[in-house]
């Protein structure tokens, strides 16, 4: 729970995005820069319905990890408004994807008496670091500008991908065992 706060709580790059294409700052354009991270969720988790199996779950989390890490890196050296859309757009899809997983390992891995507290937790995590991921993208904007921000914002992804896959060998056989 606290490393995926703590990635989402870097990952509010596109909050920036009307400063990496000042030229592009009207209501529709800030619309639809906003509009390709959950449009790239909703098709990530198309696809998860279609192949429903976790199988080798720590792999495609880690994947999934790293590919968030690398949109959110090569946009920050985009200066296209259109291919900065598909990098988010495409880091929607990886947030999806690792979601699936995440969602799965909390349901197993907690013990029936922590449930409740668990899952309060998860929702505060979540809601929090969406919220508390754009102000700390605007401060780090501020400190070491906009394109260094974003950068730290997939560096931290990555750094993440990297804990998580050290960590992961212990949980495969809980999740092969239970065919999530």
């Amino acid at each position: 729970l606290i490393l995926d706060f703590f990635i989402v709580l870097f990952a509010g790059a596109a909050s920036l995005l009307p400063f990496l294409h000042p030229g592009r700052s009207s209501a529709i354009d800030i619309g639809i820069i906003k509009s390709a991270l959950p449009a790239g969720v909703i098709f990530g988790t198309w696809i998860r319905l279609q192949k429903p199996s976790l199988d080798g779950w720590a792999e495609k989390l880690l994947l999934a990890t790293l590919g968030y890490g690398f949109c959110h890196l090569l946009l920050a050296e985009s200066s296209s408004f259109y291919f900065s859309y598909v990098l988010l757009f495409g880091a929607g899809i990886f947030d999806a994807l690792s979601l699936a997983v995440r969602e799965c390992i909390l349901q197993l891995e907690t013990p029936p008496q922590f449930k409740g507290r668990v899952y309060a937790l998860n929702n505060f995590l979540v809601n929090a670091s969406d919220e508390l991921s754009e102000w700390e993208s605007g401060v780090a904007a501020h400190w070491v500008g906009v394109r260094t921000a974003i950068r730290i914002s997939g560096s931290v992804a990555i750094f993440g991908a990297s804990v998580f896959a050290w960590k992961a060998k212990q949980k495969q056989s809980l999740l092969a065992k239970n065919h999530c």
